[in-house]
């Protein structure tokens, strides 16, 4: 039988369209973006032909970090790793890629998320930002596995101010393995307020004065880039407030999660809250948990979580260079 996942429109409606592992679906893709169109006649879906199963090499074992971090990058619309991102609609699919990038035939188990325009579609994150003068983004994720001693956590934080052409950034990651238990940290800041912008790490600061021209550059590269949590087949939950506005609350499951490895599925749950004017991503959390044996055996665990948070919105908390930005470096 061959795996659920994207492979080429059978229909030549689309450039791929999703197989659930028996049927093809309405769920299609056309230049990166996915889309649900009116379901196919039953005597097109009893005509259409089968996608080819492939034969799956064996591959080598990978750590926790890369498969939680695999499975949040689906949640988040990227390839493999922990990057903040994504593929935007201006990505088109190569003839052997799926929307996101994997390989249609290797039997991707998630569906396409909400399509936009519908019911729960969730906004690219800095399209949605864009309509706020001000807020505080924070993003966590966590990665755990195959021990408890083994973990990943990464908080990424954005305070941004329109109106006074201000931001503040910073990136706090720890890591501990069974290995070595004793946790590592860095930290990295990075202040911007008009042409100044100050970066610190370690202790040590930067400060320089940029140019337009190199802003303008920037602008447009970030423009390029958004965030893009996905939410497949969402059900709505019902109005909420969120973080200080008004909200639309939804939930879901990640399907086929364990699928593949045979795992024990402990957790497979999230949830994300839509601004009821603007449409924005207020909050989204993911919690996920498998297990290659019951709980409290000898197992390997593998634990990981997404959240983001949209905090102060409108709130114009200042943003500031600080003052060991300005100070000389003794020496």
């Amino acid at each position: 039988m061959t795996a659920p996942g994207w492979y080429p429109d059978p229909h030549g409606r689309a450039e791929f369209r999703w197989w659930d592992g028996s049927v093809w679906t309405a769920s299609v893709s056309r230049g990166g973006q996915t889309f649900v169109e009116s379901e196919p006649s039953q005597a097109a879906a009893a005509t259409a032909t089968v996608p080819m199963a492939t034969s799956t090499a064996a591959k080598p074992p990978i750590g926790a970090g890369q498969i939680i971090g695999y499975i949040l990058a689906l949640l988040i619309g990227v390839g493999a790793g922990w990057g903040i991102g994504s593929l935007t609609a201006k990505d088109t699919p190569s003839a052997n890629q799926t929307p996101g990038g994997a390989t249609p035939t290797v039997g991707t188990t998630q569906p396409p998320s909400t399509p936009t325009g519908q019911e729960g579609a969730i906004l690219p994150l800095q399209a949605g930002l864009d309509q706020l003068d001000s807020y505080r983004l924070v993003v966590s994720q966590t990665a755990q596995g195959p021990t408890a001693a083994d973990r990943n956590d990464t908080v990424f934080v954005l305070q941004r101010n329109t109106s006074a052409d201000a931001a503040y950034t910073s990136t706090n990651t720890t890591s501990a393995s069974a290995e070595s238990p004793e946790p590592s940290n860095s930290v990295s800041e990075t202040w911007t307020v008009a042409s100044e912008r100050c970066e610190g790490s370690d202790g040590t600061f930067t400060l320089e004065t940029r140019s337009p021209a190199r802003d303008e550059l920037e602008d447009a590269l970030q423009g390029l880039l958004d965030l893009a949590p996905s939410a497949p087949q969402p059900t709505r939950v019902g109005d909420e407030s969120m973080n200080g506005v008004a909200t639309v609350h939804y939930s879901f499951q990640l399907p086929g999660l364990g699928g593949a490895s045979g795992a024990t599925v402990f957790a497979n749950q999230g949830d994300y809250w839509l601004a009821a004017d603007g449409g924005y991503l207020v909050k989204y959390v993911a919690t996920l948990d498998m297990r290659t044996g019951p709980a409290g055996a000898e197992s390997e665990i593998y634990v990981g979580t997404l959240s983001i948070d949209v905090l102060d919105i409108n709130a114009s908390a200042p943003v500031t260079i600080p003052e060991a930005c300005r100070t000389p470096a003794p020496g």
